[in-house]
């Protein structure tokens, strides 16, 4: 598995005035950019900064080089005063990839740390290298205790993704049954042996909640994975109609995915 790193900004939040991202290019010959979009350079001037008011940059992310898809998980860590926490800031982020994210102080996700804060974007997403993902940042400060001097650094961890067919059973999920186990069939590539997938990577993802594999059977052509039925309808409890289902694992150490559509009811 080929691992192509772009360790990308540097920002500085001083006395929160002003946000300045870097671009660096992904190790193994592999050139990745992550730049401002609108200026095309390392620096975001966000004016004056109060607390409580909104404050939105963009960035892209973008493969100059290769072909093929890969897996994207995204990295931020900021550094600030000692007391920096969870609850002094709130983070929105939002990309052409269809992530959303909200970090921070009531948000669906928190950071980790005191002094500096950290966050991934835990689910990787598919990331085409002919694709540009256009990022979007919102930064909310939430308390005076915040003002001070910030150091940032964001990254992205770039893993080559292998594509597999996937078919999630019951295409119907009534949420109010107690029926069969939720069920994926997966086949892989030729090249890839079902029998060389490690089950406990196993997961089936809505947005950005999984559920892990609770067990498979591989076959000569493909992967039958079992996945608990009580933890999928309670992921999947406020939804109705069609649903998006993806699945990823690991196969001889390479991460694969794949996506099938299912219809949830309630009765």
């Amino acid at each position: 598995m080929r691992k192509h790193k772009a360790l990308a900004y540097s920002l500085l939040l001083g006395t929160i005035l002003s946000v300045s991202f870097a671009y660096s290019f992904a190790s193994g010959g592999l050139k990745f950019e992550v730049y401002e979009t609108n200026t095309r350079t390392w620096h975001i001037d966000l004016g004056n900064i109060g607390v409580g008011s909104l404050k939105t940059f963009n960035v892209t992310v973008e493969c100059m080089e290769e072909t093929g898809k890969f897996s994207a998980t995204y990295y931020l860590e900021i550094t600030g005063p000692a007391s920096l926490c969870n609850d002094y800031l709130r983070l929105r982020w939002q990309d052409t990839d269809g992530a959303v994210f909200t970090i921070g102080k009531d948000g669906d996700q928190s950071f980790s740390g005191i002094g500096t804060l950290t966050w991934n974007s835990n689910i990787p997403t598919v990331f085409e290298a002919e694709h540009k993902n256009n990022i979007s940042l919102t930064l909310t400060f939430l308390t005076t205790a915040a003002i001070g001097s910030y150091n940032a650094k964001m990254w992205v961890a770039f893993t080559e993704k292998v594509e597999a067919h996937v078919e999630i059973m019951p295409k119907v999920l009534n949420l109010k049954s107690r029926g069969v186990p939720v069920l994926a069939i997966i086949r892989l590539p030729e090249t890839y042996d079902p029998h060389s997938v490690d089950i406990k990577s196993v997961k089936l993802w809505f947005k950005n909640n999984y559920v892990q594999a609770q067990s498979g059977v591989p076959t000569k052509h493909y992967l039958l994975v079992v996945f608990p039925r009580e933890k999928v309808t309670q992921m999947l409890s406020s939804q109705r109609g069609y649903v998006k289902l993806d699945v990823t694992g690991l196969a001889n150490v390479i991460e694969f995915y794949g996506t099938d559509t299912i219809i949830v009811i309630k009765g």
